[in-house]
């Protein structure tokens, strides 16, 4: 049977394919954030903005077969147009689509974004082992266009194949030792305790406690230099969960650390089949020295293998303090694709080792010349 795409620009849209979609994720990916509990959330985010966020879907007859991540088209001085293929590249979003309409959606996908949409320039971040790479290279060859594939950010994560006890004391008596080392600092500080918040207790008492351990985050004065009140990505993400906590294999939960009656820190993750996503941690950096973020990042880790039903933890970034539970993390690719061979030209020549190596050059100069400017006794 043929394919044809349809394209959805407003929340309102997918009211009438909200179940098809979702089943077809659940049969067809691992991946939570393609819900439409989330991507309405995407969808909702560009709302009077110049760019446009848009999402192609694959029917054949009246069915869905396939759902592409979430597009972003930004628009450059009324001459150019770049389409972005995700929410942020750590949600690992990826083509969803039945094998016999694979080839065929990717093609529509990617000739309707240059024809339709006038898009200049197409940027995709894709998971490793994802089949779709390849398809979209050929893609590319057929309809005269140009592509680079580069390596993208990695993530850490924690395949759960034993009990915690037996993880724990594989990880070493240092591991052990460094967790109860916060708990007698704090045993000394007052009275401490963790609560775990789920999808039963009331969202907006838990989105409030997460948002004022924002506000006294180190993060918070990243926000305000930019005139940013909030992080938009996190309300997002909370809102999305909330929207899907009812569909099957899905569940969040948020484990908070308190210290004298004050929450000081969180992490919140989401549970679907058998894989669990950290998606966001913050505490409060006049707590710092207790090590809260750490703390609470492990009370998630263990909670995750208590439940007996986590196969693997997704950290979705890859920071080194991730080492303290596990070394392994995985790659993501970023494939360009471009109407004209010199975007393709510039992101080779940016992206080379004689390039770097001036690069780092530049900045380590740069950098020594802004310490010389610090007092000696100010530096770290």
């Amino acid at each position: 049977m043929a394919s044809i795409i349809r394209v959805f620009s407003a929340p309102k849209e997918m009211l009438r394919v909200k179940g098809q979609w979702n089943e077809l994720i659940h049969d067809q990916s691992e991946n939570p954030f393609l819900l439409t509990g989330f991507v309405e959330q995407f969808l909702k985010s560009s709302i009077d903005e110049p760019r446009k966020n848009l999402l192609l879907i694959c029917l054949a007859g009246q069915k869905i077969v396939g759902v592409a991540p979430p597009i972003t088209i930004i628009p450059w001085r009324g001459i150019f147009k770049v389409a972005n293929f995700l929410f942020d590249d750590y949600f690992d979003t990826d083509f969803v689509v039945q094998e016999e309409y694979r080839e065929d959606f990717l093609y529509q996908a990617v000739d309707f974004l240059f024809r339709k949409a006038g898009c200049n320039l197409i940027n995709i971040s894709l998971p490793s082992g994802t089949k779709n790479l390849r398809i979209l290279r050929n893609v590319t060859k057929e309809l005269g266009a140009y592509a680079l594939t580069r390596l993208g950010a990695d993530h850490t994560v924690l395949p759960v194949e034993k009990p915690w006890i037996e993880f724990e004391k594989d990880r070493g008596r240092n591991f052990r030792r460094f967790f109860r080392k916060i708990e007698r600092k704090m045993g000394l500080a007052g009275t401490w305790r963790i609560l775990i918040s789920t999808k039963e207790d009331y969202e907006s008492e838990i989105l409030k406690d997460i948002l004022e351990i924002e506000e006294s985050s180190w993060k918070q004065g990243y926000r305000n230099q930019r005139g940013l009140e909030n992080d938009e990505s996190l309300l997002r993400l909370w809102k999305g969960a909330f929207s899907s906590s009812l569909e099957k294999g899905f569940n969040w939960q948020v484990a908070f650390l308190e210290l004298n009656g004050k929450k000081i820190a969180y992490s919140f993750w989401v549970e679907y089949k058998d894989a669990a996503f950290i998606c966001k941690t913050s505490f409060d950096q006049r707590y710092r020295q207790y090590y809260p973020g750490i703390y609470v990042n492990n009370v998630a880790v263990r909670t995750l293998f208590d439940t007996q039903l986590t196969k693997q933890i997704d950290f979705m970034t890859d920071l080194p303090f991730h080492e303290r539970w596990t070394a392994e993390s995985r790659p993501r690719f970023r494939l360009t694709i471009s109407k004209s061979p010199v975007p393709i030209m510039i992101a080779n020549l940016l992206g080379s080792q004689v390039f770097r190596s001036i690069r780092s050059s530049v900045n380590a100069i740069n950098a020594r010349a802004g310490e010389s400017s610090i007092p000696a006794t100010e530096r770290e």
